[in-house]
C-alpha cells in the first residue's frame, strides 16, 4: 500500500502483475521507435501470475532470475528476425511482434539487476551490437516526465 500511496505502484496491483502497464508502455515504444500502431490485442501478453513455484525454483536452479519483459521484434512472413534497416528498404515485407511475459534471465543479462524503481530498455542494433539504458521508471514525477516525453515524441514523428 505504501508503494502506492507514493506513486510507485498502480492503484490497482493487476495492472503491473498482468502486464497491462507494460503493454500500453509496449504500445508507445512501437509508435515512437518503428512508426506502427499496435492495438492491445496485438501484444502477446503474460502476467507474472501465470507462473509456478517450480518454474521459479528452476530458474533459480540454473542461476536465472524471472523479470517480466516487454519486447518488439520485426519479423519477416517466415518469423525471422529482421533489421530495422532491412525494413526500412521495403524489399522484405515485415510484422511487428510485442510480447509481455515472464522470462527467466541469465544473471549477467543487464535486466536481471534492474530492481526497485529502475526501469531499463535494451536496444539491439547493428553496431553497437546492444545498448541498455536504465533509469527510475516509477513515482509521479517520472511517470509525468514519461508521458511528457511521449507526447513530445509523438508530435514530432508526425
Amino acid at each position: 500500500m505504501q508503494k502506492q500511496a507514493l506513486g510507485y505502484a498502480e492503484s490497482d496491483p493487476t495492472d503491473d502483475v498482468e502486464g497491462d502497464d507494460a503493454v500500453a508502455k509496449t504500445l508507445i515504444l512501437a509508435t515512437v521507435a518503428f512508426g506502427r500502431a499496435l492495438t492491445p490485442e496485438q501484444v502477446v501478453r503474460r502476467g507474472i501470475t501465470t507462473l509456478t513455484r517450480e518454474q521459479m525454483q528452476q530458474a533459480l536452479d540454473q542461476g536465472k532470475c524471472i523479470k517480466h519483459v516487454s519486447s518488439l521484434r520485426l519479423l519477416s512472413a517466415d518469423g525471422t528476425e529482421v533489421s530495422r534497416a532491412t525494413a526500412n528498404s521495403g524489399s522484405i515485407p515485415t510484422r511487428l511482434e510485442a510480447r509481455v511475459e515472464p522470462q527467466a534471465l541469465p544473471l549477467s543479462d543487464p535486466l536481471a539487476r534492474i530492481d526497485g524503481l529502475l526501469n531499463a530498455i535494451v536496444i539491439q542494433t547493428d553496431t553497437p551490437a546492444e545498448v541498455t539504458v536504465i533509469g527510475p521508471g516509477a513515482g509521479r514525477f517520472q511517470a509525468g516526465q514519461g508521458m511528457l516525453a511521449d507526447l513530445i515524441a509523438i508530435a514530432k514523428s508526425r
